[in-house]
C-alpha cells in the first residue's frame, strides 16, 4: 500500500469508531455482567477510560514516524532480524484475529439469521467481499465506510429512541451493590476487544493531514465507546441481568424489544446491519494487515495478488481451531487476554523503547 493511496481525517475517524465497535456490540453485554451485573454500564464507562491509554500509545508510537507504516519501521528500529521476527508475529496474530471474527460470523448468521445454510457458504462468501475490498484498496473502502456511517448513527438513534418505553430503572438497582472490584474487572474486557488496535497503525500513516490522525484517533474511540456505552446501559435497563444471562446475544434480544404502536415490530435486523457492518471493517484491517506484512516478510511488490489464497486459508484454519461455539467462548472468555496483552501492549512499547535508548546511544555516540 503507497502512500499515494491516502484517505481524509475524517474518513479514519470512522474507521477508528467502527473498529471500536467491531465485534464488541453484539457481545459485550452478556461479558459485561458476568462480574458487575447490574453495574455493567459502569463498567462500560470504565473500560472507554481505559482504552484511551492504548490509543495514546499507538498515537506516540505513530507520530515518531511520520509517513511511514508500522511494518515499515518495524525493521528500522529492531533491525533485519528482530524485526522480522516481530513483524512474523504481527501476521500470525492479524490472521489469528481474521480467522477469529470469522467464527463469529458463522456462529451468529448461521444460528440466528439463516440456520438453514452451511457455515462454509456464509464464511465464503463473506471473506469474498473483505477480499473485494482489499483489492480495491483504502480509498474506496474507506468512501464507502464515509457514506454508510451516517445512516448507521440514524439507525442506532433509532433503536434507542424506540426502546426508551421499556426502559426499567429497577434493573441498574441497587447500584455499586458489590462494590468496585466487580467493575473494575469486568472492564478489561472492552479492553481486550481493543488491544489489537496496534493494527490500525497500517493506516496512520495514510491520512492525508497527518497532524489530523492523532485527532480522528482519539474522535473516533470516543464516538465508538459512546456507542458501547449506550448500547451496554439500553441493555441492562431493558433486559435485566437475568434476561442478558440467559442469552448468546443479548443485543439481538435487544431488538426484538422494539413496537411502536404494536405495528413496527421485530426489528432486529437493524442490530445485525450494526454489527456486520463494524465487524467487516474490522476483519478488512487485519486482512490488510496479514497480507501486508506477508508481502513485506517474502519481499513481494503487490499484496493484492496474494489476497484470494490467504483467505481461504482463514476459512480453512477458522474452521479448524473453532469447531463449535463451545471451544471459541472458551478461547474468548479465557485465552484471549493474555493471547492479546504481547500484541497490543508488547509491540508498541518494545517498539518505543528500543527507539528511545538507541537514539540515546547515537546521541552520546556522536558526542
Amino acid at each position: 500500500m503507497g502512500r499515494e493511496e491516502q484517505i481524509t481525517a475524517r474518513q479514519f475517524t470512522i474507521l477508528v469508531a467502527l473498529y471500536t465497535m467491531g465485534d464488541a456490540i453484539l457481545y459485550l453485554p452478556g461479558q459485561f455482567i458476568m462480574d458487575a451485573k447490574q453495574d455493567a454500564w459502569i463498567a462500560s464507562i470504565f473500560s472507554i477510560v481505559e482504552i484511551f491509554s492504548v490509543v495514546l500509545l499507538l498515537t506516540v508510537l505513530g507520530k515518531r514516524y511520520p509517513g511511514l507504516s508500522l511494518l515499515d519501521y518495524m525493521e528500522g528500529i529492531l533491525g533485519k532480524f528482530f524485526g522480522k521476527i516481530l513483524l512474523s508475529y504481527f501476521v500470525a496474530f492479524c490472521f489469528l484475529d481474521v480467522s477469529i471474527l470469522l467464527m463469529e460470523v458463522g456462529d451468529f448468521m448461521g444460528s440466528q439469521i439463516f440456520p438453514k445454510t452451511p457455515t462454509d457458504v456464509i464464511l465464503l462468501l463473506f471473506m469474498s467481499i473483505v477480499v473485494l475490498a482489499a483489492r480495491l484498496g483504502p480509498e474506496a473502502t474507506h468512501r464507502t465506510s464515509e457514506m454508510m456511517f451516517p445512516f448507521i448513527v440514524v439507525l442506532f438513534l433509532f433503536m434507542i429512541i424506540a426502546l426508551s418505553p421499556r426502559i426499567e430503572l429497577k434493573n441498574i438497582q441497587p447500584i455499586m451493590a458489590h462494590g468496585l472490584f466487580p467493575v473494575i474487572k469486568a472492564s478489561r474486557v472492552l479492553f481486550g476487544f481493543f488491544l489489537d488496535s496496534v493494527a490500525l497503525l497500517i493506516l496512520f500513516p495514510l491520512v492525508k493531514q497527518p497532524n489530523a490522525a492523532t485527532k480522528s484517533f482519539y474522535k473516533g474511540t470516543a464516538i465508538g465507546g459512546v456507542i458501547i456505552i449506550l448500547i451496554s446501559t439500553a441493555s441492562v435497563l431493558v433486559l435485566g441481568v437475568d434476561t442478558i444471562s440467559r442469552h448468546a446475544f443479548p443485543v439481538y434480544t435487544l431488538g426484538k424489544k422494539i413496537s411502536i404502536g404494536n405495528f413496527v415490530e421485530r426489528i432486529e435486523i437493524i442490530f445485525t446491519v450494526l454489527w456486520f457492518t463494524s465487524l467487516f471493517f474490522k476483519s478488512y484491517l487485519f486482512f490488510i494487515s496479514t497480507t501486508q506484512g506477508v508481502s513485506k516478510l517474502f519481499g513481494l511488490k503487490n499484496d493484492k495478488i496474494i489476497a484470494l489464497p490467504i483467505a481461504f486459508v482463514m476459512v480453512l484454519i477458522g474452521r479448524i481451531l473453532f469447531p463449535s461455539r463451545a471451544s471459541f467462548e472458551e478461547w474468548s472468555t479465557i485465552h484471549w487476554l493474555s493471547h492479546a496483552i504481547p500484541f497490543g501492549l508488547g509491540i508498541p512499547v518494545i517498539l518505543l523503547l528500543v527507539d528511545f535508548f538507541r537514539k540515546q546511544w547515537i546521541k552520546m555516540r556522536a558526542k
